[in-house]
């Protein structure tokens, strides 16, 4: 069985265990995802909020962090990256919505 494809862009290192991006059940990003797979949705969201989301749930090769602690890994003020995590997970959402939606 292949393993799913990787968030990381060409030339980067292919993710060899997709149960490094299953979220903790009842968490935000798990009730946004409604058991969508986030590896297949992680791309469609901007690589900023992308780090937010892995840093902020402790997937991939990132320990959970605090939201202090993922602003000031990421540069920005605590209130920005909490703005940004709000948005990745309505982004996260909506391509959610989308990838269920009727064709």
């Amino acid at each position: 069985m292949e393993p799913h494809p990787s968030p990381a862009g060409p030339g980067e290192e292919k993710l060899k265990d997709p149960a490094q991006f299953i979220p903790l059940e009842g968490s935000r990003l798990a009730e946004a995802l409604d058991g969508e797979d986030l590896l297949y949705l992680l791309p469609g969201l901007p690589e900023i909020e992308q780090e937010v989301i892995l840093r902020r749930n402790g997937l991939g090769d990132f320990d959970k962090e605090t939201i202090d602690r993922v602003g000031q890994q990421i540069g920005y003020s605590r209130e920005w990256a909490r703005q940004l995590e709000n948005s990745a997970l309505r982004r996260l959402r909506g391509l959610v919505e989308e990838k269920r939606r009727p064709k």
